[in-house]
């Protein structure tokens, strides 16, 4: 007999549970070799700082796109809906970040586990508010000694889009990640955090629970990221 598999409703994965206790999600979806409609406005978007460039956005494009049963939070007929999922492109981004801005995504993890545990904000709205900065600001910042100003950016980001309760997805920006996610008791909630977190400087990274980060900045390197 299979293992037994739940779906929780109206969302994408399922849960698989095998007979040795293991766990895995499973995702039912689609595969669309062209590149969808409602997403061409990424193609002819104005790249100031050349990122991603031509050769990674015509790579992307081949790379086609899935669909995945997701409704939209406030469709009365969400579990009947399908939503469009560019996973292959983000990973391919991903793989292709600098050493820095990897960091940087790595210290926006960190940030989110530690001081915001808060559903409504996710690694992937942080993966996204990356991937935003990376092209709206030139290269020349993702150096080592500006690691810091590289977080700050991200971390205003990502305050300003809680203030207006809109986080644009980075392929069809007129998607509002944050529908069905943000209350106003929870962007309270996480403005305080931000605006303390953006306050205390880069103190806030020695008191992450991550050992190899905070004996970087113990170290002295700290010196190196401010100036």
């Amino acid at each position: 007999m299979d293992p037994p598999m739940a779906r929780a409703k109206n969302k994408p994965a399922k849960t698989r549970m095998f007979n040795d206790d293991s766990i895995c999600d499973l995702v039912g979806c689609y595969r669309c070799r062209t590149w969808p409609t409602v997403a061409r406005e990424w193609f002819s978007r104005d790249r100031l700082y050349g990122w991603p460039s031509k050769d990674i956005i015509q790579e992307l494009k081949s790379l086609g796109f899935f669909v995945v049963k997701k409704g939209h939070p406030f469709s009365s007929e969400a579990d009947f809906e399908w939503r469009i999922s560019l996973n292959l492109q983000e990973r391919k981004l991903i793989h292709n970040l600098t050493d820095i801005q990897h960091m940087c995504y790595i210290i926006l993890k960190m940030i989110k586990n530690e001081y915001l545990p808060s559903y409504c904000i996710t690694t992937y709205h942080w993966k996204t508010c990356l991937f935003h900065v990376i092209e709206e600001n030139p290269q020349s910042i993702w150096i080592h000694n500006r690691l810091y100003y590289c977080v700050e950016l991200c971390m205003k980001q990502m305050l300003v889009w809680v203030e207006n309760e809109f986080c644009p997805d980075y392929f069809i920006p007129k998607q509002n990640l944050f529908d069905g996610r943000l209350s106003n008791e929870t962007k309270l909630e996480n403005k305080h955090i931000y605006e303390k977190i953006l306050e205390g400087g880069f103190n806030f990274l020695l008191y992450l629970n991550i050992d190899n980060i905070r004996d970087y900045f113990e170290s002295g390197g700290c010196e190196k990221i401010l100036h």
